[in-house]
Order: C-alpha cells, then sequence, then structure tokens
C-alpha cells in the first residue's frame, strides 16, 4: 500500500525490508521495575547477547539492551519483548536512548539560556555562539578571531577579557555539553483489566530518519563553518580598512611634500 513521507510527499510501496527498524533509531533501551511492587516467583531467561539485566536473576530491577552490545552480524529489529512471571501488577519506567544523525548534545543550564538552545549538533551550537558574540559587539576590532568576553562569556570560560573564538568552541565541547538524555515513560505492567498487554499503550516520539535526506544534514555541516568564514570576512575587513587608512595618510604627505 502507499505511504507518506515526513514531509506529507508520496513515498511510493511499502516495503518492510528496506523500511527502517525500531532497533535503528536506538542507541539503548531500559527497562527498570520498581522494586515497591511484588515481585515474581521466576523470571525466565532473556535472550540476545546485547540484553542484560542487573540484580537477582529471578527478579532484575532493570533489564537492558544496549546496541553497542550487539553482535556485529545481528540484524534490526522492530521491537523488543520482555516477559516476566507473576499475576501483580508492576510499575516500571522505560528510557529510551535515541540516536540522533548527526549526534545532538544538551547544554549546561547556563549555556542554554545563553544561546537559547535546548538539545543541538554541535554545529549550530557553535554557529549560535558565534551568532551572540556578534550580535553583542564582541568580535575584536584588529584581530577578528579574538572575541572580548563580557560577565556572562566570562562566567561559562574563565574571567579572562579575551580569547580566541575556537579556544572558546574547544572549551563548550569539552565540559559545557552533555550527552542527550533518555526518553522516560512511566509504564505499569497490568495482568488483568482492558489495558494492555490486550490494549498496549502508544507513544509518538521524533526520531532522525538513517539515511534519510542528505540535504539538510549537509546544511547542518555547512552551520559550522560558517564561523570560520565569518572569521575570514572580518579579517579582510579589517584589512581593507588598513589599506584605507594607509591610503590616506600616504595621500596626505604626498600633498604635504608637494606644498609644505
Amino acid at each position: 500500500a502507499p505511504h507518506e513521507c515526513a514531509d506529507g510527499a508520496a513515498g511510493g510501496d511499502y516495503e518492510p525490508e528496506t523500511e527502517p527498524k525500531f532497533s535503528e533509531f536506538v542507541r539503548d533501551v531500559e527497562i527498570r521495575l520498581d522494586p515497591t511492587s511484588a515481585p515474581p516467583k521466576k523470571v525466565p531467561a532473556l535472550p540476545g547477547a546485547a540484553i542484560t539485566t542487573e540484580g537477582d536473576e529471578t527478579d532484575p530491577p532493570a533489564v537492558r539492551w544496549d546496541a553497542a552490545k550487539a553482535p556485529a552480524d545481528a540484524k534490526p529489529v522492530d521491537g523488543f519483548e520482555v516477559k516476566r512471571l507473576g499475576d501483580k501488577d508492576r510499575k516500571a519506567k522505560i528510557l529510551i536512548a535515541v540516536k540522533h544523525t548527526p549526534e545532538r548534545y544538551k547544554p549546561k543550564p547556563e549555556l542554554s539560556r545563553l544561546l537559547g538552545l535546548d538539545l543541538e549538533t554541535r554545529p549550530r551550537l557553535i554557529a549560535a555562539l558565534w551568532q551572540y558574540c556578534r550580535l553583542n559587539d564582541l568580535l575584536d576590532k584588529e584581530d577578528a578571531t579574538k572575541v572580548d568576553l563580557d560577565d556572562r562569556l566570562k562566567s561559562l570560560f574563565g574571567d579572562k577579557e579575551s580569547a580566541k573564538f575556537v579556544d572558546l568552541c574547544e572549551i563548550m565541547c569539552s565540559r559545557c555539553l552533555d550527552p542527550s538524555p533518555p526518553i522516560e515513560l512511566d509504564y505499569v505492567v497490568r495482568t488483568r483489566g482492558r489495558k494492555n498487554p490486550t490494549h498496549p499503550d502508544c507513544y509518538d516520539l521524533l526520531v532522525d530518519v538513517p539515511g534519510g535526506d542528505k540535504q539538510s544534514h549537509h546544511f547542518v555541516e555547512a552551520l559550522g563553518r560558517d564561523a570560520e568564514i565569518a572569521s575570514l570576512d572580518e579579517k579582510i575587513q579589517a584589512g581593507i580598512k588598513k589599506i584605507e587608512k594607509h591610503l590616506r595618510r600616504r595621500s596626505y604627505f604626498l600633498g604635504f611634500s608637494h606644498s609644505p
């Protein structure tokens, strides 16, 4: 049956074998069971080398699937099924670490307030930092690669008057960015009633499609080069101003030599 792409355009015929699977969108999935709930008598062994358990094997408080630990020849799957024995409802927390392409990072709270961004790629964060410096007239007039630090930048990058923009970027990427946090879902494993497993809960998550449109990816990469291009442009402008200044001085002294 025909289906639609994310942009609303027709996507052709649906082919299950070539469509991206659930495991291609996530780095890891962890299920944490509430320890205050009544434990079952026994939990069956979990198949798959990428799935690990923590704590008591008969009632593991956490079950985790990690893509990094999956076998090299493992095929993508459309979902995971974890079974446990018991006749009591059990509260659980599901943590899903989404795989972003390109990778996204969460800025520290102070940096997030400075840039107005919450979860972004490194190129966009660097571009936002450059934009903040440019809009607040912090670029050095003589050397466009240097930035004069205001009070907000000093609180992030140290109590110094100026620094090279590339150094600020290195500090930001190494100290001020955290990995993207997992999505947390509160869930109740019910053993009776009309809810799960016969009527499971559904959630909508925004994900990056693997191998999707490369044009937008190239656009994001280009943002990381904007700072370098703007820096070179500033240096060219500074050079032109110096040339104009020397031309005015030359004209003055040349006229003075002809008519002192």
